[in-house]
C-alpha cells in the first residue's frame, strides 16, 4: 500500500480556503462525507464544515491532503459531487430558525466543501435512545417546530425527503434544527417526477421506494408522523414496504398515555395511500391538536382522565352482569315492606361504596402491567384502600376484601421499585441538567419527579421540584 496515501479525515490544524478556516478536528463521517469542527481563523468563531467524501471510494493523499477517486468512475463521481453542491446551494437560499443554513461553499483538494454555522445540541434519534420515549407536550413542541421548518421548505416548493429523529437536532433553549438536506429536491405537487430513490426504513413512505412515483407534501407528511411516532413509543415505526402485508401497532398499544387524538393524526400522517393523509404540515399539526391552531393552544401534557364512579359503576354492572346483586346478597337480605329509612339509605350506600371499591380493583388489575400505567393503578387502590378501612371493623367487611385480595400486596411491591427507578431516572436528570444546562434534562427530571411522587412522598424530589420550577 503506498505509504503516502491515507484513508482518514483531514488533521488538527489544516487550514482551508487559503487559510480562512482552521480544522480542529472531526465531528462524524457518513457514506458521502466527513463533517469537521473549525474555527474562523480572524473572526475565532466555530463552524461545521462538511467535506464531499465517498467511504470507500475515495483516498486522500498525506502530502497533498488531496482527495482522488477508485472503483468508481470519474463521471460518476462528479455527479455526486454535483448533488452535493446542489443541496449547499438549497440551503444557502433557506432562511428560517430551525433549519441550519450554508454560509459558505468553496471547492479544494480535489474536492468540495459547504460551511455552516455549528450547532451544538444532541439528536431526537440519541435523546430518546438515552431517556425513552419522550413527554408527550415536550414531543410536540419538537414536532411543531419541524412542522414550521417542513411548512417553510414547502412553500420554497423543496421537498426533504428525509425527515428522521437524526436528522432533527435539539439545539440550546429546547429549539430544534432540521439538518441533512442531502436527499431535498425541487417538486412539482402531484407531479410524477424522476428522483433518485430515497429509503429510510421507518420513515420513509411507500413512494420513496420509486424514482418515479408522484411527489408532493404528503410524502415529507409520512415521515412528520413516522417521526412524532417514534418519539412518544420510543419504537421504531414498521417499514412502509412490510405495511402492505402486516398492521403496524397503533401508537396507543405501546403507550396508552397518548391522547386518542394524537394517535389519529399520526396514523392518517402514515396513510399508505399518499391522498389519505394530511396534505401539509398545518394540517397534521391541527389534527394533533384537536383542531385548535398552534398558535393559540399551549404544549401541556395531556391528563388521561379517570372515568366519573357513576359511568365505572354502569360499565362494570354491564360487564360482570350481576356483581351488585352478589354484593347485596353478600351483606343479607334485605326484605320487608315495612324496611326503616335509615336500613335503605345504608344499604343503598353500602352497594355504592362496595361497586365503587370493585370498580376501583378492576381498573387498577387492569392498568398494572406497564410501569407508566402502575402509577396510575397504584391511586386507584389508594382510594379502594380507604374505602376498605372504612368498613374495616364493621360486618361488611369482607365484601370489600375479597374484591382485591393480594393485589394491593402486590401493587405496592412493583410501585416501591417503580419509585426507585423514577427517583434515579430523576436525580440522573437533574444532575446532567446541573452539569450541562440542556432544557431537556430539566424537563425530564421533572417528568420523572412528577411520577415517582405520584407513588410516595419524597422530601428531597419535592424540594429539586420547588428549585426547577422556579
Amino acid at each position: 500500500m503506498n505509504e503516502h496515501v491515507e484513508y482518514r479525515g483531514l488533521s488538527s490544524g489544516t487550514c482551508l480556503c487559503g487559510g480562512k478556516y482552521i480544522i480542529e478536528r472531526v465531528i462524524g463521517a457518513g457514506g458521502f462525507g466527513i463533517t469537521y469542527y473549525a474555527k474562523h481563523a480572524t473572526l475565532q468563531q466555530y463552524y461545521a464544515i462538511k467535506e464531499f467524501f465517498i467511504n470507500g471510494f475515495c483516498i486522500r493523499e498525506s502530502a497533498t491532503k488531496r482527495v482522488f477517486v477508485q472503483g468508481i468512475e470519474e463521471q460518476e463521481y462528479e455527479g455526486y459531487k454535483r448533488k452535493f453542491v446542489e443541496e449547499a446551494q438549497v440551503l444557502a437560499d433557506l432562511h428560517h430558525p430551525n433549519i441550519v443554513n450554508v454560509i459558505d461553499i468553496f471547492d479544494e483538494n480535489g474536492t468540495s466543501y459547504m460551511v455552516m454555522p455549528f450547532i451544538k445540541g444532541i439528536t431526537l434519534q440519541s435523546l430518546v435512545e438515552k431517556k425513552g420515549r419522550l413527554p408527550y407536550d415536550l414531543a410536540v413542541n419538537y414536532m411543531a417546530q419541524v412542522c414550521e421548518a417542513v411548512s417553510y421548505i414547502h412553500g420554497k416548493h423543496i421537498l426533504h425527503r428525509d425527515i428522521t429523529p437524526d436528522n432533527i437536532i435539539i439545539t440550546e433553549g429546547d429549539q430544534i434544527a432540521l439538518i441533512d438536506f442531502g436527499s431535498a429536491r425541487k417538486f412539482v405537487q402531484d407531479k410524477t417526477q424522476r428522483h433518485t430513490a430515497i429509503v429510510k426504513k421507518g420513515y420513509a413512505p411507500l413512494e420513496q421506494y420509486s424514482s418515479t412515483s408522484r411527489n408532493g407534501t404528503y410524502s415529507d407528511i409520512y415521515s412528520v408522523g413516522a417521526v412524532l411516532y417514534f418519539l412518544l413509543t420510543a419504537q421504531k415505526p414498521m417499514d412502509a414496504t412490510i405495511r402492505t402485508m402486516e398492521n403496524m401497532p397503533a401508537p396507543r398499544s405501546l403507550n396508552p398515555d397518548i391522547p386518542m387524538e394524537a394517535e389519529r393524526a399520526i396514523m392518517k400522517a402514515m396513510s399508505l395511500k399518499p391522498e389519505e393523509r394530511q396534505q401539509d404540515a398545518a394540517a397534521f399539526m391541527a389534527d394533533l391538536l384537536g383542531g385548535i391552531p398552534v398558535q393559540d393552544r399551549p404544549f401541556k401534557a395531556k391528563t388521561v382522565r379517570k372515568p366519573s364512579l357513576e359511568k365505572g359503576r354502569k360499565k362494570l354492572f354491564m360487564v360482570l352482569g350481576t356483581v351488585s346483586l352478589l354484593i347485596v346478597a353478600g351483606l343479607g337480605t334485605w326484605q320487608g315492606a315495612g324496611r326503616m329509612k335509615a336500613e335503605k339509605e345504608l344499604l343503598q350506600k353500602v352497594e355504592t361504596d362496595a361497586g365503587k371499591y370493585a370498580w376501583l380493583v378492576q381498573q387498577a388489575n387492569r392498568l398494572k402491567e406497564t410501569p407508566d400505567s402502575l402509577s396510575r393503578a397504584c391511586r386507584y387502590l389508594q382510594e379502594a384502600e380507604q374505602l376498605e378501612k372504612a368498613y374495616e371493623a364493621t360486618e361488611y367487611s369482607a365484601s370489600f376484601n375479597a374484591g382485591a385480595g393480594n393485589l394491593i400486596e402486590t401493587l405496592e411491591k412493583q410501585a416501591d421499585s417503580l419509585f426507585m427507578l423514577w427517583r434515579n431516572l430523576a436525580m440522573d436528570s437533574y444532575g446532567n441538567y446541573q452539569n450541562n444546562g440542556a432544557e431537556y434534562e430539566k424537563r425530564f427530571a421533572l417528568e420523572y419527579i412528577g411520577k415517582a411522587l405520584c407513588l410516595k412522598e419524597d422530601a428531597s424530589l419535592t424540594n429539586i421540584k420547588s428549585l426547577l420550577e422556579k
